[in-house]
């Protein structure tokens, strides 16, 4: 027997929350995953269940052997899995060309010589491709051939049903075995449909378009349905007491749930308000839906139909009262640094040692890992001093800013491999005697090893080295540094937010980025509009508290979108009530919506959002608007959800920060 394993990347990716993201990724990971971001499926996921449906019943595709087959068109590419015990096959067709996108149409030549369809073409239309089944038999019935794919099988009230799915106006063709000697009758539904009878089998003829029907009787009855993909998307199969029933309409279908053996209880959500059609055992003498009993009539199909509700709409206030204040007091040369780690260590466990005559500056090496470092280094100034040669790193797209003495030097983006940047300083900047110099460098994440044999994962961050050079290149004075990232280090504080959370930004080592923290000092300025000029370079926060009240039962994915217009110089880390999730970098992007799923967001109550924006311009900067945003809303029949259980502000924690 072949065995087959199928790999998903992803299903499901999300968000890198906090400092997760390496340095050549955003905010959003697998972002074309089926099941997206903000918890919404769509096509890919549905395609998906199309395929995976089919995988569930199809069992003798687990005993295959591939060889090859062949087709009237030498554009496709055709694959034959075929099955010895049973002598079923499985052709899979595609285009030949995996980046083409043209369309076939074309006969299939199966393995007796026959091609087929007998009428019509098998349509191949750009990357599409087809499971076309032949020789297979299921539940009481026989497949000869079938230019349709099939989504699934199953038996009702000793009735067998398959279910079929193509593109609408497509043509397709099956012919089934004939297993009595009573010629059946064909009972066409819906539809142009039309049915060709011999002595030992049926074939039926037709093209897509909306739910078709047929009923063929015999000895063992059937019942063909056929749907075009949008009726396929929304189809949904679930096993129940009294056997599979199916179900047409619904955005989700989670399950059953509770109920007697004569009551169908389904749990899904809705998109809209719509009508579901269900086939199920007559067995069950009523349906609910959501556990209210759903009103249903009978159809001309033998199935049932009601009307279910539609969610309702929620609605976010818009974001226009902003407190506003300026931090970033470490690039001031009298900053208390008193309880800074002195960075002097003379040996590393990195596989990059420190240049000679310089100390280890890798904040790694002083418990520091995440997020945004800040360096002070002091020397004693000979006057002749005229740059800073710094060599940093904190990963692909990210950077370091520099001051001395409170005056900003500039910023330089810091790539994997770390170059040195060259400084330039005035007379007015330099003083006499002692200077201080503050670097901040804005972290990306940790390298990935990307599977192979380096050890691009331990590549430092922070600094390598700095000089202070003349203006003949000598170097005039050693930096005698301290070092500074997240509160605690490695042993940190908000154990319920985890080690990823927060860097070594002032705000965030004060607890300005957490509910409760108070803004009403007087460094804090409110009722601040965006776009904003918060003025030279340097971090500024901006909070804003706000209030949801959703509907009960209700799934609104909300995102946190920032107007990014092209050329602004900032990066910004967004806090919703604590939580670190997502980084805002205009000038790279693409990211401009973020989203923040319920349990982060109190979906009913009261939120804090802030916002920490690093700024490199010597001055004018401007931060932009920023907006909550509904990406829809839908009914939810899953679990209630409930907030993550996280602190507030301490004041014993975080201590004060009413100066500097």
């Amino acid at each position: 027997m072949t065995v087959f394993m199928q790999g998903d990347y992803m299903t499901y990716g999300g968000t890198n929350w906090g400092n997760l993201r390496f340095p050549d990724d955003y905010t959003s990971y697998d972002y074309g995953a089926p099941i997206d971001e903000s918890r919404q499926i769509g096509s890919k996921i549905y395609e998906k269940k199309l395929l995976n449906y089919f995988l569930d019943v199809a069992t003798e595709m687990a005993g295959t052997d591939l060889t090859t087959c062949s087709t009237s068109e030498s554009g496709i590419k055709c694959d034959r899995l075929h099955n010895k015990e049973t002598d079923s096959a499985f052709h899979i067709l595609r285009n030949s060309n995996i980046s083409g996108f043209d369309n076939y149409d074309f006969k299939l030549k199966l393995a007796d010589g026959t091609s087929v369809p007998v009428e019509d073409t098998i349509a191949i239309h750009g990357h599409d491709s087809k499971i076309l089944p032949s020789n297979l038999d299921f539940l009481n019935q026989h497949i000869i051939y079938s230019t349709s794919e099939i989504l699934t099988w199953g038996t009702i009230d000793g009735v067998d049903y398959l279910v079929l799915h193509g593109l609408s106006g497509e043509p397709a063709e099956i012919a089934l075995s004939l297993k009595s000697s009573q010629k059946p009758t064909v009972q066409v539904g819906s539809g142009s449909i039309k049915s060709t009878v011999s002595s030992d089998s049926i074939r039926l003829n037709f093209k897509y378009k909306g739910l078709q029907q047929v009923k063929i009787s015999g000895a063992h009855p059937l019942v063909v349905l056929m749907a075009d993909l949008d009726n396929a998307y929304k189809f949904w199969k679930v096993d129940t007491k009294n056997g599979p029933a199916f179900l047409f309409g619904s955005y989700l279908l989670r399950g059953t749930s509770g109920g007697s053996q004569d009551v169908l209880s389904l749990r899904a959500d809705t998109a809209e308000a719509e009508t579901v059609e269900i086939f199920a055992s007559s067995k069950f003498q009523s349906v609910e839906w959501n556990g209210e009993k759903l009103h249903v009539s009978a159809t001309s199909r033998g199935s049932r139909s009601g009307k279910v509700s539609g969610p309702k709409k929620a609605h976010v206030p818009k974001l226009q009262k902003w407190t506003f204040a300026r931090e970033s007091p470490e690039t001031l040369a009298n900053f208390d640094d008193s309880q800074w780690k002195v960075a002097n260590k003379q040996s590393t466990n990195n596989p990059l040692p420190q240049p000679a005559g310089q100390p280890v500056l890798y904040a790694s090496d002083y418990g520091y890992h995440i997020g945004h470092i800040w360096y002070r280094g002091s020397f004693q100034a000979t006057g002749d001093e005229t740059s800073l040669n710094i060599t940093a790193q904190g990963g692909d797209n990210s950077v370091y800013s520099t001051w001395l003495n409170g005056n900003y030097l500039g910023s330089s983006t810091s790539s994997a491999g770390g170059k040195p940047q060259l400084f330039n300083i005035t007379s007015k900047q330099l003083s006499k005697g002692k200077n201080v110099v503050s670097v901040l460098v804005d972290g990306m994440g940790s390298d990935e090893e990307g599977g192979s044999a380096s050890e691009s994962y331990k590549n430092y961050r922070g600094l390598r080295e700095a000089h202070v050079l003349s203006s003949k290149g000598s170097e005039t004075a050693t930096i005698s540094w301290k070092i500074q990232g997240n509160l605690g280090g490695e042993d940190i504080v908000d154990t319920d937010r985890g080690t990823f959370n927060v860097g070594g930004k002032y705000g965030e080592r004060h607890g300005w980025h957490l509910p409760g923290f108070s803004l009403s000092t007087s460094k804090f300025q409110n009722n601040v509009k965006l776009p904003h000029n918060f003025g030279d370079a340097g971090i500024a926060w901006y909070f804003t508290d706000f209030e949801l009240n959703f509907p009960a039962k209700s799934d609104n994915p909300v995102v946190l979108a920032f107007d990014m217009p092209k050329g602004q110089s900032y990066r910004a880390e967004f806090f919703i009530n604590g939580w670190n999730y997502g980084k805002v970098i205009p000038n790279l992007g693409p990211q401009d919506e973020f989203p923040v799923p319920p349990g982060i967001l109190n979906a009913n109550g009261e939120n804090r959002l802030a916002i920490a924006v690093h700024g490199m311009l010597d001055q004018d900067n401007v931060f932009s608007d920023v907006q909550l945003k509904v990406l829809n809303s839908y009914t939810f029949s899953g679990d209630q959800w409930t907030q993550t259980r996280a602190p507030s502000f301490d004041k014993k924690v975080y201590g004060a920060s009413s100066g500097w």
